[in-house]
């Protein structure tokens, strides 16, 4: 069995050369975002919950049992209060939040 010439025009496709370092194209199907990545751990009758996406993680603690529908209707309002907070804190003061977005 032979190996595979790397010098083909085949085993070339889709590389870059970069100096001394050889990298591929990101395929069109690749993910453009980061994935959530969550965490959960139940001691007891409580479950603590950590869910992680990009520069952004969240950790719930709820009963054990808890419902989706519940758990759903307790945050309800959650990413505008935060978004309301942080901009009280960063000192804006005007409505607006840390990152510009009207909080009204």
């Amino acid at each position: 069995m032979t190996e595979p010439d790397s010098t083909s025009a085949e085993s070339r496709s889709g590389l870059t050369m970069d100096g001394r370092v050889a990298t591929r194209k990101t395929p069109e199907t690749a993910a453009t975002e980061h994935p959530a990545v969550l965490d959960v751990d139940v001691t007891g009758d409580r479950a603590l919950a950590i869910v992680e996406k990009g520069d952004v993680s969240v950790v719930v603690e709820a009963p054990a049992g808890i419902s989706a529908e519940e758990l759903e209707e307790t945050l309800d309002g959650a990413p505008e209060s935060i978004a309301k907070t942080t901009g009280r804190f960063a000192g804006t003061g005007d409505g607006e939040n840390a990152v510009g977005g009207d909080t009204a």
